[in-house]
């Protein structure tokens, strides 16, 4: 008996703790429950003061990548069409270089009646300087024929 005296001695003073802890427990939770309410209204007020909520954080972001992506659509087409152009220019260069050497290639076997076509094209320029050089080079090469004919005439009529 004295056995279970002193069980139900024990058992008492843990049932007296045991509803210690729960009166403290409902007291506190009712505290606990205002204060996470409290929390849930403050935190609905903050984000629904923000400017830029996670909704329109989205949207502009999306606007932000189209944007971006549209832009890098624009210079992509714009070097391919601008190395388009250079293609061509590089073709039209090659073609009138071509074309002058053809020109010329009567000149270096001594040709003086060669005259290069003069044309729109950077070589143009050169092609005038080199007709420049050749009519300068013609009249010199007439001028020694003529003083060659004069110094021959002088020395057969001697």
């Amino acid at each position: 008996v004295s056995t279970r005296l002193n069980q139900i001695i024990t058992l008492s003073a843990q049932k007296i703790r045991i509803d210690e802890a729960e009166n403290n427990i409902h007291q506190t939770s009712g505290v606990l429950l205002n204060q996470s309410e409290e929390l849930i209204r403050n935190y609905r007020r903050i984000a629904d003061s923000r400017f830029v909520t996670p909704t329109t954080g989205l949207i502009l972001g999306l606007l932000v990548f189209f944007v971006i992506l549209a832009i890098s659509f624009m210079l992509y087409r714009e070097s391919t069409t601008g190395l388009a152009e250079t293609e061509e220019q590089n073709e039209a260069n090659q073609a009138a270089i071509l074309q002058l050497l053809d020109e010329l290639a009567d000149l270096a076997d001594g040709d003086l009646t060669v005259q290069a076509t003069v044309t729109e094209s950077f070589t143009g320029a050169i092609a005038d300087s080199i007709n420049f050089s050749i009519d300068q080079t013609r009249d010199v090469v007439s001028q020694i024929n003529a003083t060659a004919q004069r110094v021959s005439d002088a020395a057969t009529g001697t």
